[in-house]
């Protein structure tokens, strides 16, 4: 440190550097470190069985990092299995909004799927309302979706 602050505006020499970086100690047992290892695989073969390249899911990773800790089997794989059946490319829309994948199915994405159905737009139309405006479906129903759908329609902008 002395060598550092001596020749402070010049830098170091690099041999020196090493005597400020101590090593990061090791707290985290095996076993964890085993155990999140295969939980982080399985989220990466998930997003690859849906069709995202290596790319793809980083920026997915990026732009969401929270549902890379979400359980595939009973959190992600639930949810993309919903939007399937909706007739969603599921790689298109995460790729788009990846944050989709985080709302629960029986609190947001089913009322939101609901809240269409009841407009009179089929499950086909749903989904492709999914498809082209995914950002729809990371709405807040009450605070978000139904204010801005009324005030087009109250002011003759849509029409059905």
């Amino acid at each position: 440190m002395v060598d550092f602050v001596k020749n402070f505006p010049a830098a170091p020499e690099k041999s020196h550097l090493y005597q400020f970086v101590d090593p990061i100690p090791d707290l985290t047992p095996r076993s964890q470190k085993q155990s999140l290892m295969r939980k982080v695989q399985a989220f990466i073969n998930f997003l690859h069985e849906l069709g995202l390249s290596g790319d793809s899911i980083g920026l997915v990773v990026t732009q969401c990092p929270e549902i890379g800790v979400c359980s595939v089997e009973d959190n992600l794989r639930p949810k993309a299995e919903y939007f399937k059946w909706l007739g969603v490319n599921v790689a298109i829309v995460l790729q788009r909004s990846p944050a989709i994948l985080s709302g629960s199915i029986g609190g947001h994405l089913k009322p939101v799927t609901k809240f269409f159905l009841e407009r009179g737009f089929s499950v086909e139309e749903v989904g492709t309302v999914i498809s082209r405006y995914t950002a729809l479906y990371s709405s807040i129903l009450t605070q978000n979706l139904i204010p801005k759908w009324e005030f087009f329609f109250d002011n003759g902008i849509f029409k059905i």
